[in-house]
């Protein structure tokens, strides 16, 4: 059975149940559940704000509390992207150890795609990922 952890800034387990949230939040995550070959975890990555003085603080230990949690799985879901320059900066070198898979959703992607290596990506696009009307 395969461990998966899920990293996301949404509570998935929640507003897929009480249909709180659009579908296209939720990346899949709600059939995994389903799938008795995976076992699923979910982590709750915060976002801060980019102006408060604690900010890269705040940002670099939730990165290593997420990165000493990975060595426990066997893939890792970035559904967000909350990690997604570290790991797969890291990953690049041969230094995360998960089968690492991400969601790109936020352009520009040309750094990331430059000096990351990502085992998986998938791209969103259209009216969403764009913040058009839904």
């Amino acid at each position: 059975m395969n461990q998966i952890l899920i990293s996301n800034n949404q509570d998935c387990l929640t507003t897929s149940q009480h249909h709180v949230m659009p579908g296209h939040h939720q990346f899949g995550m709600e059939f995994l559940n389903e799938d008795p070959d995976y076992e699923v975890y979910y982590y709750f990555c915060k976002i801060f704000p980019k102006n408060s003085k604690e900010y890269y603080l705040k940002e670099f230990f939730q990165f290593l509390k997420l990165y000493i949690l990975s060595f426990k799985f066997d893939i890792v879901y970035d559904a967000l992207g909350c990690e997604q320059r570290y790991f797969g900066f890291l990953n690049r070198f041969h230094m995360f150890k998960p089968y690492y898979m991400l969601v790109f959703h936020h352009p520009p992607f040309e750094k990331r795609l430059k000096y990351c290596k990502y085992d998986h990506i998938i791209f969103e696009c259209g009216v969403f990922a764009s913040g058009g009307d839904y």
